[in-house]
């Protein structure tokens, strides 16, 4: 059997199983992560050159030469008409590795995400900063694909996304979408962000705030009449404005304060959660909205005051973690220790939610 055909099963065991992710090692066997838990696909043990001899045919020659070169790559195949893998190539002692992303389906909902209303209304402003943000693995990725899909069904505006690799695929229907992969279709996100810039856009959506230059970028197109949609590896919503400000030199900081308090629209913060009965994760959210109280602590580098403001502002629809953890656990979807497991998360004690924070997030 080949390696490719080898892959072909692994993947449609890894779907079947309803596993998150694929892990390939020289000298161990294939595994898989179910429910959060890494387990073995079968006992054999994998070759260095197994690996090998499948990475060089899943990647495309310019991946190929990067991994080569650089000693790690990111791309994405198509397994079949409904499952499209994302692929992180790289070595480990000099041996290849591969991690995989098991990617099902059409782009999500937000409905079918459980995302709160309001993120729905963040996303229609004409103008101005959405951050998701949360940990790798979180389905940041997946949220950003559900706002896409909603821009795209309901509006007609130019959509261009930036993504390493590009992972759902947004066929245009009322939105005209142009989806460029970092690496093929354009160098960086910096250079394929300060491209969009002139092709019409109304909304960008940035895979990645990776550096100084794309948030100064994003932050400028913001102010300048578009939606953009970014990332970050934050763990909630107030601490994603503090790593975004502090990501700058100090004399700096005060005008990116100023900046972002003006063209920031919301911030999403999510995390995944064993379901407590049925099998799967459910996501859990945060949600800050820039509402005039926000803007002036932001303005004025007063960050601590977020969550208490959060906290007290569930009519405009704001939502704390530990809110939506403790719905959650109130609601029968998580147990009360993976509350606990989450050790940042202060829950004192249920809380009554009129509006949907949590809901499965494949």
């Amino acid at each position: 059997m080949s390696a490719v055909e080898d892959w072909s099963r692994w993947v449609a065991l890894a779907v079947s199983m309803e596993a998150s992710d694929v892990h390939l090692s020289s000298g161990m066997p294939p595994m898989m992560r179910v429910l959060g838990e890494l387990q073995p696909m079968m006992s054999r043990e994998l070759t260095a050159s197994e690996i090998m001899e499948l990475c060089e045919d899943l990647l495309s020659l310019p991946q190929w030469e990067q991994f080569v070169a650089r000693g790690d790559v990111d791309a994405a195949v198509q397994h079949s008409e409904s499952v499209r893998v994302r692929l992180h190539v790289y070595r480990m002692r000099g041996a290849p590795c591969l991690a995989a992303r098991i990617i099902i389906g059409k782009p999500a909902s937000i409905a079918s995400l459980g995302l709160p209303e309001v993120t729905r209304q963040l996303i229609h402003q004409k103008q101005g900063l959405i951050l998701v943000v949360g940990p790798t693995g979180s389905g940041k990725s997946t949220t950003l694909g559900a706002f896409v899909d909603e821009l795209n069904r309901t509006k007609p505006i130019h959509i261009v996304t930036l993504e390493d690799p590009v992972e759902k695929l947004h066929p245009s229907e009322k939105a005209l979408v142009h989806q460029r992969e970092i690496g093929i279709d354009t160098p960086t996100f910096f250079d394929g962000l300060r491209a969009a810039l002139r092709q019409d856009p109304d909304v960008i959506v940035i895979g990645e705030m990776r550096d100084n230059d794309t948030i100064s970028t994003a932050l400028t197109a913001a102010e300048t009449g578009h939606l953009v949609l970014g990332t970050l590896h934050t763990s909630n919503a107030a601490l994603s404005i503090d790593r975004l400000i502090d990501s700058f030199p100090g004399e700096m900081q005060q005008h990116i304060r100023t900046q972002l308090a003006s063209v920031l629209v919301g911030v999403v913060a999510q995390r995944l959660v064993r379901r407590r009965f049925e099998k799967g994760m459910v996501g859990i959210f945060e949600v800050l909205v820039n509402i005039p109280s926000v803007a002036h602590s932001i303005r004025a580098g007063r960050t601590y005051q977020l969550p208490g403001i959060m906290l007290t502002s569930r009519a405009e629809g704001m939502v704390t973690f530990a809110q939506a953890f403790a719905d959650a656990a109130m609601n029968g979807l998580i147990d009360y220790d993976q509350v606990q497991a989450h050790s940042d998360i202060v829950v004192e004690g249920p809380s009554l939610s009129n509006g949907a924070s949590h809901r499965r997030l494949n």
